[in-house]
């Protein structure tokens, strides 16, 4: 039998905690940085670590332990999620309910397409997908469209390298997936351990 939606649910109830026990931004005198630094180092440990895990968490029931392959694309759709709820602040400040209104709306059928054209293709990998997608698009779309009524200055350049960054590191885990298990743990480890001094180089 199918087993994507029992895997896709299994994946989302492991990831449904992500967004809480963060700080939502920090602040300097100049500017304003919506602190994902934290977030993303979870976002980099699930992700790199999603096979490890999801075979702990599922107690070696094996129809789910393909859920570890959406586990970073979920991962990475909440982030946005988080920096789109943010973004909202000068909108909610401004009262423009009817904007959010057609944002929300509009997000959701986005989402809905992008399922339809996508779940017919790559069955639950296609959802997740879509839900990033989705998630992406929704927080550019919140964060242009704020800025016009509420001007916040957000280092946008520095959401983009963090977010970035992390997508590159996880990207590499994928690739030392087939190691064997000490290898791939140990490596995992030091791609973790890199993310913050890419930031500082860069940054």
């Amino acid at each position: 039998p199918d087993t994507g939606t029992g895997e896709l649910r299994f994946a989302v109830q492991s990831l449904e905690n992500l967004e809480y026990g963060f700080s939502v931004f920090r602040c300097d005198t100049d500017t304003i940085i919506p602190d994902c630094e934290n977030p993303l180092f979870f976002v980099l440990f699930f992700s790199l670590y999603a096979p490890e895990i999801i075979k702990i968490i599922s107690k070696q029931n094996m129809q789910y332990w393909n859920a570890w392959k959406i586990v970073p694309v979920l991962s990475f759709a909440m982030l946005f999620g988080m920096l789109r709820d943010v973004s909202f602040t000068g909108l909610n400040i401004t009262k423009k309910t009817r904007i959010i209104a057609l944002l929300v709306i509009s997000a959701a059928g986005l989402n809905i397409l992008l399922n339809l054209l996508f779940i017919p293709l790559w069955g639950f990998y296609g959802a997740s997908v879509a839900t990033a997608l989705s998630q992406a698009v929704y927080f550019i779309a919140v964060y242009r469209i704020a800025q016009r009524y509420f001007p916040v200055p957000y280092e946008i350049h520095k959401i983009i390298l963090m977010t970035g960054t992390g997508i590159l590191l996880c990207l590499t885990g994928l690739l030392i997936n087939p190691w064997p298990l000490i290898f791939r743990l140990a490596i995992k480890l030091i791609l973790i351990f890199i993310f913050p001094i890419i930031l500082y180089w860069f940054g």
